[in-house]
């Protein structure tokens, strides 16, 4: 029997062989000899069949899944032991026979089955016909519905049993859900050594049918583009819609329910207008892509956003089922204004600019599906700015950072992420501006959302500089008048050339009584502001923006009208980092003290434990 099936083997191999090469002559005749069938089917080849190597665990697609139930029959495995070697054999001869693959797939048009065809007939192992497990199929939800996906069956494209020797196959399925149009489902051997030719030779476990997509069977938006200047939305649907269940009338713009969010923009609200072709055309029923024409209150700035979704009983699919009145399109975003400059504004000590647009706005722009969009925040190069003006000493600058606006102090400030409206450029001004210079200030390449470019304005922008004279900011009075921090507009110091720092003498107190019960008021010391002791606080060093100044009472306030007053010692007291004096008639302005309360300042336990001595700020 096993001579009889070989002899069988040999014929069909020559007829193979036959119909691949032409009749040689007799000089040219090929010696069947020479090529071996072999023992095809039993041998010791190894193949890598592992699980890794048969299942994919998602990560090249979301939601995928290799489906296994009814697909393929390995219970050692599925146990945790590994699988028996199969007995076959395989030559490792060259055979003129090409190795099996599968050439493309074809769904259905309900989903029923996919087409699977080859380039040659195809068998299992020992020319058996092929079965369900000897298949495997991988389900994409690509953003549509997720569900299960289970082959039922394996046919000839007929319909009629498997043989063996097939070229074209029909796997049927059954799906637990409703395709969108985005799912799709590809089919690969179960492994290497699953489906062979008739030579013997295994099919490689790469092998596939590529992505095939399902066809969808309710209807949904799977798209929607706005239009740069919002004047329409482009909505895409899985399949052509039509406004009655006899598909003989086109949908209207009653049809359909849109939802505005005003999301604090500048928009008051939006309408549709009407609904034709993409083109512009009319309507005639059918059409998977619609336009729908807006009619919008108010200058968009791009938070706004817009829904859509079919009216109760309104949309139609090609088969006359209603649209869901569910399924939404999601929220689109209005489309933001042309970036424009809106307001440049100088920092009192001319330490920042602050450049406000009417959008947010990017550094670049890049292509996503053929459509421009703004990416990467600005950077310190989208910025010129110039100085003029002014002495010798206040014309020099130059820009240092780009930040967002969350803080005036550089190293603080947040770091740009891309589509912020305000910009914080920080500058580094050498030199005392006198109030006479001028900053020019220019942008360029910068986009907006939509990758739509501003255009920078062709005059020069001036902004005039602060003169940065010094003086106090505004101080602040610990509750129990202990102490007083004076905030100056700039660091000071106690002498012209900046080497050392403020003291007592630099200031003047001058207290008022009024009707209270404080009979004087001094400044005991003046240190850092880092601590509410004195005896604990940090000398000062000079070019401090805040001194703490301790405050020592005669007797407690009654808060019942008490003053004080600061300002320098004289003309040449106070200076700041350019040499420049802080003028003897500035003040901080009368501060009132409060009504002073009993506290403790320090203690002292006895060494024997037998009494503690408390010191407070006044008598009690």
């Amino acid at each position: 029997m096993i001579k009889i099936k070989r002899i069988i083997s040999i014929v069909l191999i020559i007829v193979l062989i036959s119909a691949q090469f032409p009749i040689a002559s007799a000089a040219e005749s090929i010696d069947i000899s020479e090529f071996s069938i072999g023992e095809r089917f039993g041998a010791d080849e190894t193949n890598d069949d592992s699980c890794d190597s048969l299942y994919d665990d998602g990560a090249d697609g979301e939601d995928t899944f290799w489906t296994e139930k009814d697909l393929r029959s390995e219970p050692d495995e599925a146990e945790g032991v590994e699988p028996q070697e199969e007995p076959l054999h395989y030559s490792t001869e060259t055979s003129l026979i090409p190795s099996p693959e599968i050439l493309y797939g074809v769904m259905a048009e309900d989903n029923s089955y996919i087409e699977i065809y080859f380039n040659m007939g195809v068998y299992a192992a020992g020319l058996e016909p092929l079965t369900l497990s000897n298949f495997r199929s991988k389900f994409y939800s690509n953003e549509g519905n997720f569900f299960n996906v289970i082959p039922t069956a394996l046919t000839k494209i007929d319909g009629t049993e498997v043989l063996g020797g097939e070229d074209a196959l029909r796997l049927f399925f059954e799906m637990g859900g409703e395709p969108t149009g985005k799912e799709t489902i590809e089919i690969k051997p179960s492994g290497g050594l699953s489906i062979f030719n008739l030579n013997g030779d295994a099919m490689e476990s790469g092998q596939s049918t590529g992505q095939i997509k399902l066809g969808a069977t309710v209807q949904s938006i799977i798209s929607m583009e706005m239009a740069v200047d919002n004047s329409y939305v482009d909505v895409t649907f899985n399949m052509g819609v039509y406004g009655d269940s006899n598909r003989l009338e086109p949908v209207t713009k009653d049809d359909f329910v849109l939802a505005f969010m005003q999301n604090g923009g500048s928009a008051t609200s939006v309408v549709i207008k009407d609904i034709t072709r993409v083109d512009g055309t009319t309507l005639q029923g059918g059409e998977t892509e619609l336009r729908f024409n807006l009619n919008i209150m108010g200058s968009p700035n791009g938070d706004e956003a817009v829904e859509i979704w079919a009216a109760i009983q309104s949309v139609y699919s090609p088969s006359g089922i209603a649209m869901s009145h569910y399924r939404s399109s999601g929220q689109i975003k209005l489309s933001p204004p042309k970036p424009e400059l809106i307001s440049i504004e100088l920092a009192s000590d001319n330490s920042y600019l602050d450049i406000t647009f009417n959008t947010g706005v990017y550094g670049d722009w890049y292509l996503n599906e053929d459509k421009p969009c703004g990416i990467d925040p600005v950077k310190i190069w989208n910025f010129r700015v110039f100085f003029t003006g002014g002495g010798a000493d206040s014309e020099f600058g130059w820009m240092s950072s780009v930040k967002k606006d969350d803080y005036s102090v550089e190293s603080k400030a947040g770091e740009l992420k891309g589509g912020e409206r305000t910009i914080r450029i920080f500058l580094d001004i050498k030199g005392v501006p006198t109030g006479e210079e001028y900053i020019i200030f220019k942008a360029d390449g910068i986009f907006n959302k939509k990758g739509v470019l501003y255009d920078p304005v062709v005059e020069d922008t001036y902004i005039k500089m602060n003169a940065l004279t010094l003086g106090f900011e505004l101080p602040w009075l610990e509750w129990n008048n202990r102490y007083i921090d004076l905030n100056f507009t700039s660091g000071v110091y106690g002498s012209i050339d900046c080497t050392t720092p403020v003291a007592i003498e630099d200031f003047t107190l001058i207290y008022d009584k009024n009707d209270g019960l404080t009979e004087n008021v001094i400044i005991e010391a003046v240190t850092q502001p880092d601590s509410v002791d004195i005896a604990k606080a940090t000398p000062l060093i000079g070019g401090e923006k805040t001194v703490r100044a301790f405050l020592k009472l005669s007797n407690p306030s009654a808060g019942q009208g008490e003053t004080i007053e600061i300002k320098p010692a004289d003309g040449s007291s106070i200076w700041n980092g350019a040499g420049i004096p802080m003028d003897e008639n500035r003040t901080t302005k009368k501060i009132n003290l409060f009504a002073s309360r009993p506290g403790i300042i320090s203690y002292k336990l006895a060494r024997d434990n037998s009494y503690i001595d408390l010191h407070f700020n006044f008598g009690v």
